[in-house]
């Protein structure tokens, strides 16, 4: 997959939505935090269980649900899988 970066520059100089070239790129540059925590708190899921079921750490999880880390491809696809895109 190519970098957000490179994508987005190309969406902005081609007047192009992100989702022109994967759906990942929509969610990445809309505030994915925000919909996980929607997912999160509509399935009832603590950080702990959210980081279990993700594979990563309780910090990890944290700073991904409040946008201080970027959502990698491979966590959209685990992500998706799950139902919370």
């Amino acid at each position: 997959m190519p970098k957000p970066i490179s994508i987005d520059k190309l969406c902005k100089l081609f007047n192009l939505p992100y989702n022109y070239f994967h759906e990942y790129y929509k969610i990445y540059f809309n505030n994915p935090g925000e919909k996980m925590k929607a997912w999160k708190i509509k399935n009832n899921l603590t950080y702990e269980q959210l980081s279990k079921l993700l594979g990563i750490t309780h910090s990890s999880a944290t700073r991904l649900l409040n946008n201080k880390i970027n959502l990698s491809y491979n966590m959209y696809v685990e992500l998706k899988k799950l139902g919370a895109f």
